[in-house]
């Protein structure tokens, strides 16, 4: 169910790009430019919360960079790191992710209602602890403590 809802989501920003003038972005690209979006600046940090390498952000990073959607430049703090900004258009100066986003949240409440919109975004707040560690799954293992989950 989750992942079905992230693609939603994916798909609902990337058509939406594409009708305000942004050509086509990967997953991945979209996936760094909704970091950034939300204020993420260090490669490893949007790393870590991808779930995949430093290298392969980079490497988005500088499609990114030389399709003039971001913006790397040295931290003042320390000028072993970069950091990724979104470019005017993008980011601050046209605020179209923002909109974007604004615009999906209302698209949902139209579609499911306050409370549920609320209900989910309690539920996405919620402190989820670290990941789960899922051992080898076996036969036996279709529900969990005893209760099938339906959705």
């Amino acid at each position: 169910m989750l992942t079905k809802r992230t693609n939603w989501v994916q798909d609902a920003i990337q058509s939406a790009l594409e009708a305000n003038g942004v050509s086509s972005l990967t997953r991945g690209q979209l996936f760094v430019i909704a970091n950034v979006a939300a204020g993420e600046t260090r490669a490893a940090d949007i790393a870590r919360n991808l779930g995949i390498s430093r290298q392969a952000v980079s490497q988005i990073i500088a499609e990114l960079a030389e399709r003039d959607f971001i913006e790397v430049s040295e931290d003042p703090q320390d000028r072993r790191v970069r950091i990724v900004v979104l470019k005017s258009g993008l980011g601050e100066g046209d605020e179209i992710c923002s909109r974007i986003f604004q615009e999906i949240e209302r698209e949902l409440l139209a579609r499911i209602g306050l409370r549920r919109l609320k209900n989910l975004y309690d539920a996405l707040e919620a402190e989820w602890g670290e990941p789960p560690e899922i051992g080898a799954l076996s036969a036996q293992d279709e529900t969990a403590d005893g209760v099938a989950i339906a959705m």
